[in-house]
């Protein structure tokens, strides 16, 4: 079963990893606007009522011109390991939160 809008587009969508309270999804895109390179990692969270929010890219601290691929987060959520180029990377997972507290915050007028 298809996730849907506004994850699932127009682009290809694939290597989805749920966290484990469910509240955000963590995927690849090839392409699309906003992207940095040719394949992104995006992450959604789950909305209020059980949907999904627009996917915003991870922006510059993982995604390059390279291509970006397989998301998983640490069973302890405190890392975000990821493949790029045939390379295994990771970062601090706080990164997710931190989009998460963006997409709360109003935008400016």
């Amino acid at each position: 079963m298809s996730v849907g809008a506004p994850v699932n587009t127009e682009f290809d969508e694939a290597s989805p990893f749920i966290a484990p309270d469910q509240g955000y999804l963590l995927f690849m895109r090839l392409g699309g606007p906003g992207s940095l390179g040719s394949v992104d990692l995006y992450v959604s969270f789950r909305t209020v009522d059980g949907g999904w929010s627009a996917p915003r890219n991870l922006g510059p601290r993982v995604n390059t011109e390279a291509d970006e691929i397989c998301p998983i987060v640490s069973p302890d959520g405190r890392y975000l390991f990821f493949n790029s180029e045939g390379d295994n990377y990771w970062v601090d997972a706080a990164i997710i939160e931190e989009l998460r507290r963006e997409a709360r915050e109003p935008g400016p007028r």
